[in-house]
C-alpha cells in the first residue's frame, strides 16, 4: 500500500514578504486617497452649512431689511454695544457699557440674529438691558425696536455644529456659541455684514469686524495669508471693491484652520481669484 505525500500549507519567507510587499504598496497608494477623500466630504458638509447660513441670512434681510449684527463690533467705544452673561443697561444712545464687558464677535452676532439667545428688557427710550440667555438659543431672535421687543421665527436651526464653553480656542470673548465648520478639527464660521455704502474691501469689511484677530493675520508671517483686498476683493476692479457689496462674508478656517488662506470655504468664491 502506498503511503499519500503531505501536502504542504505553509508560506515560504519570499511569499510572505512579497504578499506584505504588495499590502504595503497599496497601502500607501489607498491612505493618500481615503485622506484626500475625507477632506473633500468635510469641505462638502462645510460648504452646504455655509448654504443654509446664507439662506437663512436672506430670509432674515427679508424680513427686517437689515443684515444680522445688532452688536456692531466695528465700532469704536463708547459706540460699540456689548453683551456679557450678565445684564449691561444702557443709559443714553452713546452710553459705554461697563468696564468688563466683552465684545461681541460677528460670528455670535450671527446666532443671536438667526437661532436666538438675547434678551432684551427696555425701561425707557434709551435704556436698555442686553442678556445672553443660552436657554434662548433656538427660540428665535428677538427684535431691538419698540418699547416692547417682539420675539421671531428661527431662521436656522442651530443642530449640533455649534461651539460650546469647552471648545476654548473658539470662545476667545464671551459665551456666546458660533457655528461651526465640519472639519475634524471645528473652527467657527467666520461672519461679517457690510457697512452699506462704504467704498472698498476695507471700508465695507474691515477685518476687525471679524474677530479672532482677523486684522492682523493679513500679512503674517507664514506668507500663506492672503492681502484683504485679494482675498474678498472683486477681481473684476481694479481698486478692490468687495466682492458681496453690501451685503455679508461667510468665512470657515478650511482644511488647515488658518483663517485667510486660500483653502478657506467661502459664500463669495474662491479667495484670491
Amino acid at each position: 500500500m502506498s503511503r499519500s505525500k503531505s501536502t504542504r500549507c505553509a508560506f515560504t519567507l519570499i511569499e510572505l514578504l512579497v504578499t506584505i510587499g504588495i499590502i504595503a504598496v497599496l497601502l500607501g497608494i489607498l491612505f493618500p486617497v481615503v485622506s484626500k477623500l475625507k477632506k473633500s466630504a468635510y469641505a462638502a458638509s462645510t460648504g452646504q452649512t455655509i448654504n443654509t447660513l446664507t439662506a437663512a441670512i436672506n430670509a432674515y434681510q427679508a424680513v427686517f431689511q437689515a443684515y444680522p449684527g445688532p452688536f456692531d463690533v466695528s465700532l469704536a467705544t463708547p459706540q460699540r454695544v456689548q453683551i456679557t452673561p450678565g445684564p449691561i443697561t444702557l443709559t443714553g444712545p452713546t452710553a459705554e457699557p461697563a468696564d468688563d464687558a466683552l465684545a461681541v464677535t460677528g460670528a455670535e452676532n450671527l446666532l443671536l440674529g438667526l437661532s436666538g439667545g438675547l434678551v432684551v428688557t427696555r425701561t425707557g427710550v434709551n435704556i436698555s438691558t442686553f442678556v445672553f440667555d443660552p436657554s434662548k438659543v433656538g427660540s428665535g431672535p428677538v427684535s431691538l425696536a419698540g418699547p416692547r421687543p417682539r420675539q421671531y421665527q428661527v431662521f436656522v436651526d442651530a443642530g449640533s455644529k455649534l461651539s460650546s464653553p469647552s471648545d476654548v480656542g473658539n470662545l476667545a470673548d464671551t459665551n456666546i456659541p458660533e457655528f461651526l465648520d465640519s472639519f475634524p478639527d471645528a473652527k467657527p464660521i467666520l461672519y461679517a455684514r457690510a457697512r452699506r455704502g462704504a467704498t472698498g474691501t476695507t471700508g465695507q469689511y474691515p477685518a476687525i469686524a471679524f474677530g479672532y484677530g482677523f486684522e492682523s493675520e493679513f500679512g503674517a508671517s507664514p506668507k500663506d495669508f492672503l492681502d484683504e483686498r485679494a482675498y474678498y476683493g472683486d477681481p473684476s476692479y481694479s481698486f478692490n471693491e468687495p466682492r458681496q457689496k453690501d451685503q455679508f462674508i461667510l468665512i470657515s478656517a478650511g482644511a488647515d484652520g488658518k483663517y485667510g488662506t486660500k483653502d478657506d470655504i467661502t459664500n463669495f468664491g474662491s479667495p484670491g481669484k
